[in-house]
């Protein structure tokens, strides 16, 4: 082999290694990307897998539930939530439906009180084959607008209540 085909090969082999180079520094900037908008998030969102594993989640989760994302991830969705029974069949909805929102869950966290969440799924596919992956969930706090709901219920019931037991005629102009 000739000086000259030697430099064409180590030529060709630097522009591969280059390249190569560039596109592990793209994806590695994609990945933290992706990763940046999912830990930005201030609802809870988790990976579940379709035999109801959590595979994966964000900070919120792990606050919400009070348990580290070790303990979390490889753990069983149903697990997590005081009725696991509504759990399982809210990730059997979103697996069969495609989608499952506004679907509400008491999540049981490792210390402290129940926390009532309003869990969000839409069904994760891999874009190659179209494969089931699993399910990206979002689990958001309503315990507190829950409470005031029924609070504001209770006093215009109240409020009803003195109006219908008045025995003078009252009327609105």
């Amino acid at each position: 082999v000739g000086l000259g085909a030697i430099s064409v090969i180590m030529v060709t082999a630097w522009r591969e290694a280059r390249l190569r180079v560039r596109a592990q520094t793209r994806a590695a900037g994609t990945e933290a990307y992706n990763r940046g908008l999912i830990e930005g998030s201030l609802d809870a969102m988790l990976l579940v897998t379709p035999d109801s594993v959590i595979a994966d989640v964000n900070e919120a989760a792990c606050r919400m539930a009070g348990a580290s994302r070790e303990e979390l991830a490889g753990s069983r969705f149903p697990d997590w939530f005081t009725n696991r029974a509504q759990a399982a069949a809210g990730l059997a909805l979103a697996f069969e439906q495609g989608t499952v929102a506004g679907y509400e869950l008491a999540l049981h966290p490792r210390e402290g009180p129940d926390v009532l969440v309003s869990f969000n799924a839409a069904v994760h596919r891999d874009p190659l084959t179209g494969e089931v992956k699993g399910i990206i969930a979002t689990a958001r706090d309503v315990t507190e607008a829950r409470r005031l709901e029924r609070s504001l219920a209770d006093q215009q019931a109240y409020t009803r209540g003195l109006i219908e037991a008045s025995i003078d005629a009252l009327a609105t102009i």
